[in-house]
């Protein structure tokens, strides 16, 4: 995982928090680092403020907000693997809308999609798992060890159905004539 690709993404949506879980002392002991869209740990870092975030990575403040947060209860839960967890896996189609690429996921509350610039940072492995808990989080791990958490994205308008119920006539023609040409 390249921390600068994530901030590097992170610059687009304008905004870098850093999520501090704390002891009851106020010692943080473990830091996140997201955009509201997607998280991902720190591991291995020291415990970063969010001036170190900006000059490590040279952000402009005018552009990007960075600040720092208490990790939410909604985040804590969704990388605690657990039973009510479910494996996914993405679909072979991707599809871009209004600049945004996305990756479908058929779950069992539905079809879900989830941007993919937000996995194009991991470096996913054949190991890794891809899970969706209850709250829509999508989290990937390697083995036990959690590497991001990302929120669906809100694509599904009726604009966007209209777009894709045009695509699938669109293939269903195309596959006919390819049908009666051989």
């Amino acid at each position: 995982m390249k921390i600068k690709k994530i901030i590097d993404g992170f610059r687009k949506s304008g905004s870098v928090t850093l999520l501090n879980k704390r002891e009851e002392d106020g010692e943080t002991v473990e830091q996140w680092i997201t955009d509201g869209n997607a998280a991902y740990p720190l591991y291995h870092f020291p415990t970063l403020t969010a001036a170190d975030v900006q000059k490590i990575y040279e952000i402009d403040e005018k552009k990007v907000n960075v600040r720092e947060e208490d990790m939410p209860e909604s985040l804590l839960n969704a990388v605690a693997k657990a039973p009510v967890a479910e494996d996914v896996e993405p679909e072979a189609l991707g599809i871009s809308f209004r600049g945004y690429d996305v990756t479908p996921f058929m779950t069992s509350e539905g079809l879900k999609f989830y941007s993919t610039r937000y996995l194009d940072p991991l470096e996913l492995k054949p190991e890794t798992t891809l899970y969706k808990r209850v709250g829509d989080f999508l989290v990937i791990s390697t083995g036990i060890t959690v590497v991001c958490a990302v929120m669906p994205y809100k694509v599904i308008t009726e604009e966007f159905c209209e777009n894709l119920r045009k695509v699938f006539d669109q293939c269903q023609t195309a596959l006919e004539n390819e049908r009666d040409i051989t």
